[in-house]
């Protein structure tokens, strides 16, 4: 919801204010409201004695010990965890970029400030209709299934917005771009716990986001650079469309459950398919 609302506040804030001021006020805004938020947050479900898919106890396989159950050094050991890695990585490289420069780029095609701002709104939009519907969905077809469905529509968006010639069909395409990068934030931490287990899915997913994920200020420093050179960024939106590709690519991998972390024999490498 902060990306429906925060970007036209933003561009009000910079008319009258500056940017200067304007990134003061949110930094320190945004700062002391995370702060007080981080109070009522909750560690894990079952301290409310809430459990998976609204049972009044644990799942049987949880209760029995026959759920996989790595650690990161486990995880670490496997093929499926560095596959993971490098989707995350190459969807991570670029999804920023949309976001950092598809207002300028919507200027760039005539659109005000205010009217360039609501490209991403439209992407917070269709982010929070991504992120709680693909949950649900891939209950019902699978992580892996609605992570490639998720990344085919990247692809699609980030051609499509290489391709855009006016505001109106930016705005449709930021919107589907939400929604294809919502629901796979939410794959990815879902496709963990499915495939090592619950109990360390928190660290293992933080060791994926804090790594891989530092490449995400990659993209959109290439994509500036790019402009530089080109005065556009279509180009810049392309490659991200290739970079999704990769990642696509990369899900036909992952095939076969993995072995609980019990039968992870030491030194095995990438061999644990």
């Amino acid at each position: 919801f902060g990306n429906l609302l925060v970007p036209p506040v933003a561009a009000l804030l910079i008319e009258r204010f500056g940017w200067r001021h304007t990134l003061m006020v949110m930094g320190v805004g945004g700062g002391l409201i995370l702060i007080g938020l981080s109070r009522f947050m909750i560690r894990s479900p079952e301290e409310l004695g809430q459990f998976p898919d609204g049972d009044d106890h644990p799942p049987a396989s949880e209760a029995e010990g026959a759920a996989p159950s790595f650690t990161l050094a486990e995880a670490r050991r496997t093929r499926v965890f560095w596959i993971i890695f490098g989707i995350f990585a190459m969807t991570w490289l670029v999804v920023f970029v949309p976001f950092v420069h598809g207002a300028a780029f919507a200027e760039d095609l005539g659109a005000t400030s205010f009217q360039a701002s609501l490209v991403i709104s439209a992407i917070g939009i269709g982010g929070v209709t991504g992120r709680l519907g693909s949950g649900p969905i891939s209950d019902r077809i699978g992580r892996r299934p609605i992570l490639a469905i998720m990344l085919g529509l990247q692809i699609v968006c980030f051609l499509g917005f290489a391709a855009a010639q006016g505001l109106g069909l930016m705005l449709g395409i930021a919107l589907l771009f939400g929604l294809s990068y919502g629901g796979s934030v939410t794959a990815f931490p879902a496709l963990v716990g499915d495939e090592f287990g619950r109990r360390h899915a928190g660290m293992i997913v933080g060791a994926i986001f804090a790594t891989s994920g530092t490449l995400a200020a990659l993209g959109p420093f290439v994509a500036a650079a790019l402009y530089d050179q080109l005065g556009s960024y279509r180009l810049a939106f392309a490659l991200g469309a290739l970079a999704n590709l990769v990642a696509l690519l990369l899900v036909s991998l992952l095939r076969g459950p993995l072995p609980v972390a019990a039968s992870v024999p030491e030194g095995l490498g990438f061999g644990v398919d």
